[in-house]
């Protein structure tokens, strides 16, 4: 006959319940973004993979902090390339999706 599970089994089987739970809406916010990509020519290098995940985790984390993901993506396009970050790496946090430095335009408003 078997012991009676433990408080600490419990505990191990929620912890897997919820990475399983986490890994399924991940794949699933993903699903569209590795259907497409077989049609993007800049999948074809190592490069253009890498390039094409940076953008859309840029995308995704824009999302979750509420933006309108054009805006915020003219936005940057045009602010950072005349921003040195080489002498002010600080800089970087006026760019973050999270930053409250962010112009009006680039928020979603509220409905």
């Amino acid at each position: 006959m078997r012991p009676p599970p433990k408080p600490r089994d419990f505990l191990i089987l929620g912890i897997r319940l919820v990475i399983l739970s986490l890994g399924l809406l991940v794949e699933r916010s993903i699903r569209p973004f590795t259907l497409g990509r077989k049609n993007w020519v800049t999948m074809k290098t190592d490069r253009g993979t890498i390039d094409s995940s940076i953008v859309y985790s840029i995308v995704q984390t824009a999302l979750v902090n509420n933006l309108k993901i054009y805006e915020y993506l003219v936005y940057l396009l045009k602010e950072m390339p005349n921003t040195d970050f080489s002498q002010y790496p600080e800089r970087i946090k006026k760019f973050v999706p999270w930053s409250k430095e962010l112009p009006a335009n680039c928020y979603k408003t509220k409905n």
